[in-house]
């Protein structure tokens, strides 16, 4: 099966997965840096676009690869947790409505507001 580089929230996960990798297999901490730091970028810039449940599973990858880079004790460990925390992410992206700025609970008051006028 192929990586997905795209989706109904229109997140590049190709690029993410990429960042991830490069993160997760640079020989130093020093050296993915510039990856994570583009990592968090993106992130907060599609908070507000994706469920805060999904929005914590790409921090904790993103936190995980931060973990596993350079030469580290259990690297293989944080690997599997970045692998696992950015699976549920790619798996459930597209299961979530995407409205910008509302997570579910938000989108339901408001349609129970509307009855209420």
């Amino acid at each position: 099966m192929g990586l997905r580089t795209s989706n109904k929230a229109g997140i590049d996960l190709g690029e993410l997965k990429q960042l991830i990798d490069r993160a997760i297999y640079a020989s130093s901490k020093k050296e993915a840096q510039p990856s994570i730091k583009r990592l968090e970028f993106i992130a907060s810039g599609i908070r507000g676009k994706i469920d805060p449940y999904l929005s914590g599973k790409l921090r904790e990858a993103i936190g995980y690869a931060a973990q596993a880079s350079g030469r580290v004790r259990d690297k293989e460990h944080w690997i599997r947790c970045a692998e696992q925390a950015w699976y549920v992410f790619e798996t459930r992206l597209d299961d979530e409505p995407i409205e910008l700025g509302k997570n579910k609970a938000e989108s339901q008051s408001a349609g129970d507001d509307e009855d209420h006028e």
